[in-house]
């Protein structure tokens, strides 16, 4: 693909020396900045990459409104021996320039925009294309899907697309769309319905009655559980679970029984499933995740869980039963929320924080745990830090004014050093 209609593709202005030229090259992946070659686009996200940019052999370079702050870094480190050669003239500059401030001359500060366009103008990399965007990060990410496919990774059917291995099984009854794809060893139920354009990855299983909606793809090993529905374009990812029994027993030691869960799993259009995440089905009704919603790697999701549309949730997070999520959660990794919670739309909750059972209010932020207001808990996390430090101040001041002019132990005072302050 020529960089140009790369360019025309994103909605990105490309710029700098050469432009023109640059158009007419050829571009085939994206690359990080460190390993990007001559036919390979990258992105500048912050300054910690900002070294990187002046080695990369990238054909072109993405940069957005987040990679200001990482070009004005790579434009000081490039002029810093320039400037201490020439200290002299730098203070001359330095003192027009607090001049012109003091008059209220405003042609020495750009705006920030311009700033950052300054910045990349001054410290740019020799034959490497600048591709100026709104979001360098969303931007890379469609480059990719142009460049690359929406999912590179995707085995190829051994029988073509579109086709039925021979050592898949379709039952008597279930009703499999003529263009759906079934590598070897899917499996698909009676009475079960796969719609068209999804595929069936080796080991996939659509059980009976269940219903998987068009342009789908279950991933190899994955599970739909009988009943089970899910909507168009979901994703489930290797060995994901789709409608296994939720976790229920009634009674005490040997009499412990568990409790049957009668109800299915709906996953709404457009959402995605990790390797080896479990979304349990429900006791009675349904354990339900709204249209858009994504979920990392090795989540589980109980019985009778609500997440709303578009929520996002990373990897190793537990939602216990009847926990309700709003639309637009997002949950970092190993958070555990407890059964019969409910988080507000919009609700943000830090890693490793753990969520009470009670109800929160839209656009909460919560980190800790128990999970509190996430400001309180960098609070509480800063005032911790500096235990070790006051217990060596309180022991310091009971030798000095405690009774018998401080002789033995005070308070802390033998173990003020435990924590290597």
């Amino acid at each position: 693909m020529k960089l140009g209609a790369l360019a025309a593709a994103l909605g990105a202005r490309l710029a700098g020396a050469g432009a023109a030229v640059h158009a007419e090259r050829e571009v085939q992946r994206v690359a990080s900045l460190d390993d990007a070659g001559p036919e390979e686009v990258a992105a500048l996200y912050s300054a910690r990459a900002a070294p990187a940019l002046m080695t990369t052999r990238a054909a072109a370079v993405l940069v957005g409104a987040e990679s200001g702050s990482a070009s004005a870094s790579v434009s000081a480190s490039a002029s810093a021996s320039a400037s201490e050669s020439a200290s002299g003239s730098a203070s001359a500059s330095a003192s027009a320039s607090e001049s012109a401030s003091a008059s209220g001359s405003s042609s020495s500060a750009p705006a920030a925009g311009r700033a950052s366009s300054l910045a990349w103008a001054g410290a740019w990399p020799e034959g490497v294309a600048r591709l100026e965007v709104d979001d360098a990060r969303a931007a890379l990410a469609q480059a990719a899907r142009l460049l690359h496919g929406a999912r590179p990774w995707a085995a190829a059917p051994p029988a073509g697309r579109g086709c039925a291995d021979p050592q898949a099984y379709v039952a008597p009854g279930a009703d499999v769309a003529p263009d759906v794809t079934l590598f070897p060893f899917s499996y698909v139920g009676p009475g079960a319905v796969v719609g068209a354009g999804t595929v069936l990855e080796t080991g996939a299983r659509v059980m009976d009655r269940a219903v998987v909606g068009r342009a789908s793809r279950v991933g190899a090993g994955a599970y739909v559980g009988p009943g089970c529905v899910l909507g168009a374009r979901v994703v489930l990812g290797p060995n994901a679970v789709v409608g296994g029994e939720g976790f229920g027993f009634t009674g005490r030691g040997a009499g412990r029984a568990r409790v049957p869960h009668v109800g299915i799993v709906v996953l709404e259009d457009d959402v995605e499933l990790g390797a080896g995440t479990c979304v349990d089905r429900a006791a009675l009704g349904e354990t339900r995740v709204g249209r858009g919603a994504k979920l990392d790697n090795l989540v589980h999701v109980a019985h009778n869980v609500r997440i709303g549309p578009g929520s996002v949730i990373a990897a190793q997070t537990g939602l216990s039963g009847s926990a309700v999520l709003g639309a637009e959660v997002a949950l970092g990794g190993q958070v555990g929320v407890s059964d019969h919670a409910r988080l507000g739309d919009g609700a943000r909750v830090a890693a490793q924080a753990g969520v009470p059972g009670r109800d929160y209010p839209a656009g909460a932020t919560l980190g800790g745990s128990p999970a509190v207001p996430v400001g309180e808990w960098r609070r509480t996390v800063a005032a911790l830090r500096g235990l070790g430090r006051l217990r060596q101040r309180v022991a310091w001041l009971w030798e000095r004014l405690a009774p018998g002019g401080g002789r033995g132990q005070g308070p802390g005072e033998g173990d003020a050093e435990e924590d290597g302050e």
